[in-house]
């Protein structure tokens, strides 16, 4: 999702992002996966962004979605950001009648100015300090796309189990390349 930025971004916002794989969200995903862990960490597709972004000096300072997605990135982006709950997970459901009055809530000029001051200057990074090192994330895939993931020589993936894979990067940004490479299989 963040692979074409570079350091010149200041700041990224993540709208209407979603809760990680089987947890009680709405619509609860994370890219392909069924599980994502980054040197012993389980992060949601916000998580893995931030890490790509942070390795590039770029602070995440929004994130809207569901209030199970914020619980869950809150310990990801120790950063202050701004945490926009849009909708309430009711046993795996939407419950909505508050959404409009939420969302509208980062179009206001408190929160744009706010997001305005979250750059570079002002938030760090958040993977840096966090996650030091090479990168180890293994990922436990459907059984649908395990072949054709095997098949991704360019990345050397280590088959750990019938459907996980370990792949260990000094790069945080060759990891969303090889995100973007799973995606485009499941696109097929």
């Amino acid at each position: 999702m963040v692979t074409g930025i570079d350091s010149t971004f200041g700041t990224m916002m993540f709208i209407g992002a979603h809760a990680n794989a089987g947890s009680l969200g709405v619509m609860p995903h994370n890219f392909a996966f069924d599980s994502f862990t980054v040197n012993g960490k389980v992060l949601n597709e916000v998580g893995i962004n931030a890490l790509i972004a942070g390795e590039l000096g770029v602070s995440v300072s929004l994130v809207s979605g569901d209030d199970v997605l914020i619980a869950e990135t809150k310990p990801m982006l120790d950063n202050g950001f701004i945490a926009i709950v849009t909708k309430r997970a009711v046993a795996g459901a939407p419950r909505s009648p508050t959404v409009r009055p939420r969302s509208a809530a980062c179009c206001r000029p408190g929160p744009r100015r706010r997001c305005a001051g979250q750059g570079r200057a002002s938030s760090s990074p958040w993977c840096c300090e966090a996650l030091p090192g090479p990168v180890q994330a293994p990922a436990q895939l459907p059984d649908s796309i395990v072949t054709q993931v095997a098949e991704l020589k360019e990345f050397k993936l280590d088959k750990v189990g019938d459907r996980t894979f370990t792949f260990t990067t000094d790069s945080a940004r060759q990891m969303g390349w090889l995100l973007d490479a799973v995606e485009e299989i499941v696109i097929r």
